[in-house]
């Protein structure tokens, strides 16, 4: 199947028209419903109106407009002295995070059920899920009313409210849409509309990422310790509108007392009963160079701050030494350390330290360099003969992360386009096209996990 990623993805959540408008916003960029028409004349016009209300119900599109100020009546957009915002206003711009939400709909669901370990709870969210947004007349009906009540409560669920959304008065009417809602207390009324928090959601995937680390390198209730400072930065209300670059700063810049951690270690399984000078020991332990998850201003403070770059470091320092050694053998792995560690080194300085062959570090530096995991400088000599240069190597685990990710992109494109083979294919009986689908979507599933901590982990 030709097409990028963006538009194989889309074709397989939303079908094939929707799949060339998305097409044409890559392929031409930020376009306006009239060029979107102009550049799809092969679809009616009312076709593609739908599929572009369907995919920003899905936040796959999001319409940029040019306003100067919001209208004080709360009725709509003020701009160039229309009151409500049309197709015709403004820009659609592609949101590809929004395809990447879609893909991790599985996984958000299972932290769902963890965290609140309520079925109700699960099934309204797989409600929402499964629509992009849900009338709250229709998530509260019969025994989920508790767990409705519980969903907004810890903002698992946000309000769809005229200030904050994109769609527009003439495309609210085609939904039903016909009471504008204005106010907070106003979304709790049967015509109160619901997202999910993808940015709740997102930050508590994070959470659980780092505990698995920390519970690896230490222990259980060194990964308590991580887990209650995370929760305590990420989980607040304010964070819901602090953009995805600035969470390190906001994380690393709250800091947390030992007595208030104590008590929270207290209320866990791992943590009843503990000391002062045990929880002091975990605190040194968590601050070691060889660790450095955490930090104190100086040796008196009873307040540290977790080190939010190292942990996401760690995270992707794991997931690239991991595929190395999968995919180019544990000899590749040992030098892509070695060049993390010391950089600028020659070939015969890597074999050294390496403790390999010269040929083995050769090949494996070739291999490492030819998939973009290191690179190679030369440093000229006087007479600028090649025959004389000197080639350094290096390795950033930044810049790793960014060609893993890269790497990851085209290989999740090419499962899509198998995905939408098979679900296509008629001549597969239903059983051998259910097992081949099902392990074509773990397969997905697998590849978003590794996409979220290379490309979504700011650090």
């Amino acid at each position: 199947m030709k097409g990028s990623w963006e538009e194989v993805c889309t074709r397989v959540w939303f079908g094939d028209v929707s799949g060339d408008v998305v097409g044409v916003l890559v392929s031409k960029g930020d376009l306006t419903e009239r060029d979107i028409i102009r550049f799809t004349s092969e679809h009616p016009g009312s076709v593609i109106r739908r599929a572009l209300l369907v995919l920003e119900v899905f936040e796959v599109v999001k319409m940029h407009v040019e306003t100067e100020e919001v209208d004080k009546s709360g009725k709509g957009w003020a701009s160039s002295g229309t009151s409500g915002v049309t197709g015709r206003d403004g820009r659609y711009v592609l949101n590809q995070e929004g395809l990447w939400m879609r893909w991790r709909v599985p996984r958000f669901i299972g932290v769902v059920r963890r965290v609140t370990e309520d079925p109700n709870c699960e099934e309204v969210m797989v409600m929402v899920m499964e629509r992009g947004r849900a009338w709250n007349k229709e998530l509260c009906s019969g025994h989920r009313e508790m767990a409705m009540e519980r969903m907004v409560r810890d903002r698992w669920l946000l309000p769809v409210l005229v200030h904050d959304t994109s769609i527009s008065s003439r495309k609210r009417k085609r939904l039903g849409m016909e009471d504008e809602v204005q106010l907070k207390s106003e979304v709790s009324g049967p015509n109160g509309l619901w997202r999910p928090n993808f940015g709740l959601l997102n930050r508590l995937l994070t959470v659980e990422l780092m505990k698995q680390l920390v519970t690896v390198r230490i222990d259980g209730l060194a990964a308590e310790i991580i887990e209650i400072a995370l929760k305590r930065a990420l989980m607040s209300e304010e964070m819901d509108t602090v953009e995805k670059e600035k969470i390190r700063e906001r994380v690393e810049s709250c800091g947390m007392h030992k007595e208030e951690l104590q008590r929270q270690l207290s209320k866990t399984l791992l943590g009843a009963g503990i000391t002062r000078t045990k929880l002091d020991d975990y605190l040194t332990i968590l601050r070691r160079p060889e660790c450095g998850y955490i930090q104190f201003i100086n040796r008196s403070s009873n307040t540290f701050y977790l080190n939010f770059r190292r942990l996401a470091i760690e995270l992707k320092r794991q997931v690239v030494e991991s595929y190395i050694e999968t995919s180019l053998g544990v000899n590749s792995r040992r030098i892509f350390r070695l060049l993390t560690e010391k950089h600028f080194i020659e070939q015969r300085h890597v074999s050294d330290l390496a403790m390999l062959p010269a040929k083995t570090v050769r090949e494996s530096l070739y291999r490492l360099h030819l998939v973009g995991l290191v690179q190679m400088q030369e440093v000229p000599t006087a007479d600028y003969k090649t025959s004389r240069s000197v080639f350094l190597w290096s390795a950033d685990i930044l810049e790793s992360t960014h060609s893993l990710a890269q790497r990851m992109l085209t290989i999740s494109r090419n499962v899509a386009c198998q995905i939408t083979t098979y679900s296509d294919n008629k001549k597969l009986n239903s059983s051998r096209r259910r097992e081949v689908m099902e392990r074509l979507e773990v397969t997905m599933s697998r590849i978003d996990k590794l996409v979220f901590i290379l490309r979504d982990l700011s650090c």
